[in-house]
């Protein structure tokens, strides 16, 4: 008999990470050996607005927990498998967690986040029994990385819980086409537009640079937490005369993401706040030289002087000097891109996390005890 699996996960919008992580789980082989259903968390705002709470927040999780609780009374599933990010998610997934154990389904809890930083930062013995309690539920918990999971076993105190170590994922087959033709160099950047993702940092760089290199084009795939905010950068490029030398895709998806990722020759992404970016692996897949920072999981995916170059977030310097070296020397570029289209298909695949979950579903629904 075929077992049911319930997500609960968001779906896009917004297109965040771990919306698209859902996504693309659910469209992979996982579909075919089990029976999944969803319950999506997403409250389909078109922008990310990191920075702002409200009371419509605590109605949506009151409101997604009683469709939880009807879901889980009206259909006997085997596993119970939920996405958490940041420290309110997290929040919202424990009284989830909480929901499904009184149900009995065994719970496997996917952590896409660095110990939580502000409610649970592993500052003091209070907070880190803390956390050691909001895990209890969970049967298995899934760490992005195996300096995240280390990182989370050093502050709890006990644990019952399985851990596991699965890194994000892509598609790597929808990058296997010919690279679009062009003339002129790309250099691509696909996020937020915002100060955390190093809009500004890269924004400055590209003025300081625009004389030496007026064949480069930079494209920006995304959009900003405000409408206003997208216009303090289209000002900036305006006094700074880089009309020529930017384009602004907007939010970009699907096809058209693919089709800005094979059309460029170098990726940029200098954020100083992530955890373990999907666009760095989508620009792997294509073969994109990198250039990011120095924070978090990044190191475990772009070994500098490798398959990228790395840099202290807000420094621009560095950031100029990296992006010159590699536009400036052919041989490196496609040294780093061979090197980046193996390691995606060897360490980033969708059949990794395939794999990994049919072995922890199955683990749970052989014990669910």
């Amino acid at each position: 008999m075929t077992r049911r699996i319930l997500f609960v996960c968001p779906l896009p919008p917004p297109f965040g990470g771990l919306a698209n992580n859902t996504q693309l789980l659910l469209r992979s082989h996982l579909s075919s050996r089990y029976s999944i259903d969803l319950l999506d968390t997403s409250r389909k705002i078109v922008r990310i607005q990191l920075h702002k709470r409200g009371i419509a927040n605590l109605v949506h999780v009151l409101r997604c927990t009683v469709q939880l609780y009807r879901q889980l009374k009206s259909v006997p599933y085997d596993v119970v498998y939920l996405k958490s990010t940041s420290d309110i998610s997290f929040l919202r997934e424990v009284l989830f967690m909480l929901v499904v154990k009184m149900l009995g389904v065994p719970t496997v809890l996917h952590f896409h986040a660095n110990q939580l930083r502000y409610l649970f930062s592993g500052k003091s013995r209070f907070c880190n029994l803390v956390m050691s309690l909001c895990l209890l539920p969970a049967d298995v918990v899934i760490y992005l990385s195996d300096s995240l999971r280390t990182g989370f076993e050093s502050i709890l105190y006990f644990r019952r819980s399985k851990m596991e170590v699965l890194n994000n994922v892509v598609e790597t087959r929808l990058f296997d086409s010919e690279p679009c033709s062009k003339t002129g160099k790309e250099v691509l950047f696909v996020g937020r537009l915002t100060k955390e993702k190093g809009i500004w940092d890269l924004l400055q760089v590209i003025a300081e640079m625009a004389e030496d290199y007026p064949s480069v084009t930079f494209v920006f795939g995304g959009v900003g937490e405000s409408p206003e905010e997208e216009v303090r950068i289209r000002a900036f490029c305006e006094d700074h005369k880089l009309g020529s030398q930017t384009r602004f895709l907007g939010r970009i998806e699907g096809e058209e993401k693919t089709r800005a990722f094979l059309s460029a020759d170098l990726f940029v992404f200098p954020s100083h706040e992530e955890i373990f970016p999907n666009v760095l692996l989508e620009a792997m897949a294509a073969g994109l030289p990198v250039v990011s920072t120095r924070i978090f999981c990044i190191p475990e995916i772009v070994v500098d002087g490798d398959n990228g170059l790395l840099i202290e977030p807000g420094d621009r310097a560095a950031l100029r000097n990296a992006l010159s070296v590699l536009l400036d020397d052919d041989a490196l570029r496609s040294h780093v891109s061979r090197a980046n289209h193996r390691r995606a298909r060897d360490y980033f695949d969708v059949k990794i996390a395939e794999e990994t979950l049919t072995r922890v579903f199955e683990g749970l629904c052989s014990n669910p005890g």
